[in-house]
């Protein structure tokens, strides 16, 4: 994305007058922070807000952002509120409440930080939802079809043979894939509101208060608690981490009801990463290596 510094200020300056009730005095990028969006501080002379900016086609990503902040507040959890949300011809945008504090990454964390994550965590999963994606239409208004369409997908691709053919996979390991996905379509899967990123990177520490979620562009309506466990396991905490203990703990799930769903979470993890294969195939040639080391290490850890 690419955005001149002059249209930023100008989009900056409207939502100041039109909401925080101030001209604004300053503009600032915030370093970092910017893997998707463009993002800045915007100061007036009485309050600060985050403004973060993309490309149009974004928008609809930053819909589903206000959706499930305004959800999370609803049920008593802690997120920056979503100030406006818009578009012009060309960027969209997210005006942000600005939450004083520090950043997850700057604290060392440990068992009673991943505690209170893991309480924080059971309010999102329990945040209902009427679908399976991460789109604002598929988790308001989708149906369970397209989580039975997601995975026969995946499966139809491995009988195809293309993944054997591209040598992505053996013979062996693609039948072993097909025999667990297929498991999965004979389950009754509790479905919620996952973060989809759920880190320290993505809470604030205020100076008093809980820790407040941000950054939910990745959630979608998945399987709970498994997606969200998926993703703090590749990304944060390793299993037999007493932190992890500590955010099963808070999460309100014994380990012998986490060892109980241990083997779905790693056929899911399996599954995303050969849906992610299978999209970089069709999409974006140069992510194929990518996607293929993270499915072979899903493959090594499970033994196929």
């Amino acid at each position: 994305m690419s955005i001149s510094q002059e249209h930023i200020s100008q989009i900056a300056s409207a939502l100041a007058e039109d909401y925080l009730g101030a001209p604004m005095t300053d503009i600032r990028l915030i370093q970092g922070k910017g893997e998707v969006n463009q993002v800045y501080e915007i100061i007036t002379h009485v309050n600060k807000a985050v403004l973060r900016v993309n490309d149009y086609a974004e928008f609809k990503r930053f819909k589903k952002e206000e959706w499930c902040i305004k959800k999370s507040r609803a049920n008593s959890i802690a997120t920056p509120n979503i100030l406006h949300v818009g578009h012009d011809e060309e960027y969209s945008y997210s005006l942000i409440e600005f939450i004083s504090g520090e950043n997850g990454q700057a604290i060392k964390d440990n068992s009673d930080t991943w505690y209170v994550l893991g309480k924080i965590l059971h309010q999102i999963h329990s945040i209902p939802v009427s679908g399976f994606g991460d789109n604002l239409s598929d988790i308001t208004n989708g149906n369970k079809a397209r989580w039975y369409t997601y995975v026969e997908d995946n499966i139809r691709a491995l009988e195809s043979g293309i993944l054997i053919e591209k040598e992505l996979l053996t013979s062996t390991q693609a039948n072993k894939l097909i025999s667990l996905f297929k498991d999965l379509l004979n389950k009754d899967f509790e479905f919620g509101l996952n973060h989809g990123d759920y880190s320290l990177a993505n809470i604030i520490i205020p100076n008093d208060g809980a820790p407040n979620i941000i950054d939910w562009g990745s959630a979608q309506a998945h399987i709970v608690p498994h997606h969200d466990l998926a993703v703090i396991i590749e990304e944060s905490l390793d299993e037999e981490d007493e932190k992890y203990a500590s955010l099963l703990s808070g999460y309100g799930t014994i380990r012998q009801d986490y060892e109980a769903i241990k083997e779905e979470i790693q056929v899911l993890q399996l599954l995303d990463a050969l849906d992610k294969v299978r999209w970089a195939m069709d999409n974006a040639p140069n992510w194929i290596e990518h996607h293929k080391l993270r499915l072979m290490k899903f493959v090594k850890k499970a033994e196929l």
